[in-house]
């Protein structure tokens, strides 16, 4: 964005003033969104995913301990074996029991243990990543519920005001009826205009109902006054800065190379199957009358075991599988820089063309406005017809209307852009400081694996 852009931007956006929108204490925009995006079930959600993720990495470190088993037997046992047991002994059923003590420690897995650990850190960074990218998300949601709160109690204002003008209109229209100066029928008109005005505002006034029950869905709690709605300060000053920090910083890019990570890992646990597994076992049993003999039996054992599979059916199929759903994740990753990408586009050119709207809007206010004036002055002078000056105030109200819809939503805009790269939640200091953990785990395990007439329709702020 050029210097000059840029304060056209801050110019646009720096007109909205805060209106009441219900009884209590103010609550600033950033008041806001933190409490949304810190208390919103949706995000609950997130953090207990990321904390589940979080423990299931750490329930890994089983992995990397001694095993210690305890085994007891007990029981009838009778065993017919004439060449090793003498006659009293042999066919002659005995209680054999048995209690052991068994400890198994892995050396070597063919790196299972390794890719499971990098396997969980990047399912966890995949859990951190989008509890971040719901952060903002909600953030964005919460400004969208707030401006719309905020510009409906504008609109609401204006259509007031437009009802009291027009009632100002009906009172002189009928003392001039009255007094003969002007036709029964211009007393029918502006009754209707007045009617017209009135159904304007009872519509803007549900709009703003509707726009507080979707505030206090997302923030929790209801509006309350007096509420503002500020320009975001630190936007990209142009749209290659946008889409370079969209690109570097989104998480949804972050995700996707999370999920290449978990494939990786998935077809490296599933390839330590081919290779052999070396143990170290220590092993103590005491026992009485086993195996047919009769008196104790106490056994000690402390080496290295290993079994290796040698041949097993379906390993190339599985191992083909296993590449295919990492192929499968690498084209997500490109698919989801290109999505970036492409929101970051979209955001630059909304806000652009909020910036154009709404000068071209305000432009056209102060031309109406004129028109407006000059036509009450020539009615007032005979000049002029009552139609001619309704009409001039219909267009003057249509025009206040979009103007400050279209205020509003050049600062959405704004903080659209900041969400497209990946910056609205630190903006309102819900950044990174406010996730528990930081990602970056596959990286460290990688390394160590430890319409009427009055015009009212709403557009949405999108």
């Amino acid at each position: 964005m050029t210097g000059r852009r840029h304060v056209a931007a801050w110019l646009a956006a720096g007109c909205l003033l805060g209106l009441a929108a219900g009884p209590g204490s103010a609550e600033s925009l950033r008041e806001a969104v933190r409490a949304a995006v810190t208390s919103n079930p949706s995000q609950r959600a997130a953090t207990a995913e990321m904390q589940a993720a979080a423990l299931g990495l750490l329930e890994l470190r089983r992995e990397y301990t001694p095993r210690l088993t305890l085994t007891a037997s007990a029981g009838a046992e009778r065993v017919d074996n004439p060449s090793s047991l003498s006659a009293a002994d042999n066919a002659t059923t005995k209680l054999a029991r048995q209690v052991g003590l068994n400890a198994e420690y892995v050396l070597f897995d063919g790196y299972r243990r390794a890719n499971l650990v990098y396997g969980g850190a990047a399912r966890l960074d995949g859990a951190i990543y989008r509890l971040l990218d719901a952060s903002d998300a909600m953030a964005l949601s919460a400004v969208q519920a707030y401006a719309d709160v905020v510009r409906h109690a504008q609109l609401v204002g204006i259509a007031r005001e437009n009802v009291e003008t027009h009632r100002r209109y009906e009172r002189q229209v009928r003392s001039a009826v009255d007094g003969g100066t002007l036709p029964a029928s211009d007393g029918f008109t502006v009754a209707d205009r007045v009617l017209a005005a009135e159904l304007a505002l009872t519509e803007v006034e549900n709009a703003l109902a509707d726009a507080q029950a979707r505030y206090q869905t997302v923030m929790g709690h209801p509006a309350t006054s007096p509420m503002s709605l500020p320009p975001p300060s630190g936007l990209p000053r142009s749209r290659e800065a946008l889409v370079r920090a969209a690109l570097a910083n989104h998480p949804q890019i972050a995700l996707a190379e999370a999920r290449v990570a978990q494939r990786e890992s998935e077809a490296a646990v599933d390839r330590a199957a081919t290779r052999p597994r070396v143990t170290l076992n220590a092993e103590a049993s005491a026992g009485g009358d086993l195996a047919g003999t009769s008196g104790n039996e106490n056994r000690l054992f402390l080496g290295a075991r290993m079994s290796w599979t040698l041949f097993e059916g379906g390993r190339a199929e599985r191992a083909g599988s296993f590449d295919a759903r990492t192929a499968q994740a690498e084209a997500g990753r490109e698919a989801a820089a290109r999505e970036v990408r492409e929101i970051a586009l979209r955001a630059w050119t909304a806000q652009d063309s909020a910036i154009e709207t709404v000068a071209l809007l305000r432009r056209q206010e102060r031309a109406n406005a004129r028109i407006a004036e000059q036509q009450r002055l020539e009615f007032e002078a005979g000049e002029r017809t009552l139609l001619d000056l309704l009409e001039a105030e219909r267009a003057l109200f249509n025009v206040r209307f979009q103007r400050i819809s279209a205020e509003a939503g050049l600062v959405y805009a704004q903080y659209g852009v900041l969400a497209a790269q990946s910056g609205l939640a630190a903006h309102f200091g819900v950044g990174p400081s406010g996730v528990a953990l930081l990602p970056g785990y596959a990286d460290r395990a990688e390394a160590d694996p430890r319409g009427t007439v009055f015009d009212t329709r709403i557009a949405p702020l999108e």
